[in-house]
């Protein structure tokens, strides 16, 4: 049965005489003509059917160059048929990606994250988080505040470092004061502003006595160093006076020293003589 059909188209084949085109027996040119606007389409379905064009130039080269031997006519029977049913699938399967319409479109949703679902918010100090800026899922920017902290702390730590600062510089102002001589002490003007006005009065207030205090207790060392001072002075009178008084009795020993030793000369003399 293969072998009548593979017989009759042969024939068919050889009375034509001619080369056949797929492209043109199918139409290509005018499918490109009316498909232009798809480029697309177009490239695919010409494609298609040049694949298909040149398979069956092939078949056709094959079958002019055949033998006239029976059994090779007869095994090319299932191979024609074969290479037919191949063409055919993929020929009508490329006309159908070609010109199938295929408008739709899968959406689907989107959301760029960050590596880490969650960030860490660092503080130098720390704290109780008094209010929250953003919101989840918000974008922010660069030095955007995102969250106050609650201030309570940080204020009494600096209440305690401005006090501190208060009484050291009224404590440089007292020891300047002593270091001059001065009986008063001039505080600075920033000493007001560190403070409320009470505890600023009760911190000049103690350095005010307190400087009052070691100033009458220098003056009084000083009173007590000159006092000694001036007993010195005396003592030494009193022992550059016994000086001179020892001097003068030494040269009268000594007087009477020379004297006794002339004396004792002459008696010396006196005795050889005799």
């Amino acid at each position: 049965m293969l072998s009548i059909m593979y017989s009759k188209l042969s024939g068919a084949i050889s009375f034509l005489k001619i080369d056949l085109s797929l492209t043109r027996l199918l139409g290509h040119n005018s499918l490109n003509k009316e498909k232009g606007g798809d480029s697309c389409n177009s490239k695919l379905l010409s494609g298609s059917l040049a694949i298909l064009d040149g398979m069956t130039s092939f078949i056709f080269r094959l079958q002019k160059k055949r033998s006239g031997n029976e059994a090779l006519k007869a095994s090319w029977g299932p191979l024609f048929i074969g290479i037919v049913a191949v063409i055919g699938f993929f020929g009508c399967f490329g006309m159908w990606a070609a010109l199938a319409p295929l408008d739709g479109a899968v959406i689907a949703p989107g959301e760029v994250v960050s590596s880490l679902n969650r960030q860490i918010v660092q503080h130098l100090e720390g704290g109780i988080v008094k209010k929250i800026l953003v919101t989840e899922g918000e974008t922010v920017e660069k030095e955007q505040p995102l969250v106050y902290l609650n201030s309570t702390a940080a204020q009494a730590n600096l209440g305690i470092i401005k006090e501190k600062l208060l009484v050291l510089l009224a404590t440089e102002a007292r020891l300047n004061a002593i270091k001059s001589h001065a009986t008063t002490v001039e505080f600075p003007d920033e000493i007001f502003k560190l403070s409320s006005e009470d505890v600023v009065s009760k911190v000049l207030e103690n350095q005010k006595e307190l400087f009052f205090s070691q100033n009458n207790s220098i003056t009084g060392q000083i009173q007590i160093l000159r006092q000694r001072i001036k007993q010195l002075h005396q003592e030494l009178a009193g022992l550059a006076s016994q000086l001179e008084a020892e001097e003068k009795q030494y040269h009268l020993i000594d007087e009477e020293l020379e004297t006794k030793r002339a004396y004792w000369m002459q008696v010396t003399l006196a005795n050889h003589t005799c």
